[in-house]
């Protein structure tokens, strides 16, 4: 660290903090998700875990992580999850009973 003129303290790794900081803002917490997709925000960060949906843990460490997710990751997980229309086959016709000739006394 050192001081300036002003005698307020700058660091050299300024830009870098800006940079990190900025970068946090822009992404999503589990919560913001959850929302938007109505779901529960456990299903997002399950989604996390089983690499479905990518985010990143911004925690110390696995034991209690905070994940973000960027924007631009859950757009790509949204339109890989869309319904698309099936097209099935034509439905067969029911063969017709065929008429035997034989008459039935019984």
């Amino acid at each position: 660290m050192a001081s300036d003129k002003c005698g307020s303290r700058t660091s050299n790794d300024g830009g870098k903090v800006m940079a990190i900081a900025t970068a946090l803002m822009a992404t999503l917490l589990p919560k913001d998700v959850a929302k938007r997709l109505r779901v529960s925000p456990d299903k997002v960060v399950s989604w996390i875990k089983d690499s479905t949906l990518k985010g990143f843990n911004v925690g110390n460490g696995p034991l209690r992580p905070r994940y973000r997710i960027d924007p631009t990751d859950l757009t790509a997980f949204e339109n890989s999850r869309q319904v698309t229309a099936v097209v099935s086959a034509p439905r067969r016709k029911r063969r017709q009973a065929q008429t035997s000739k034989t008459k039935e006394y019984f």
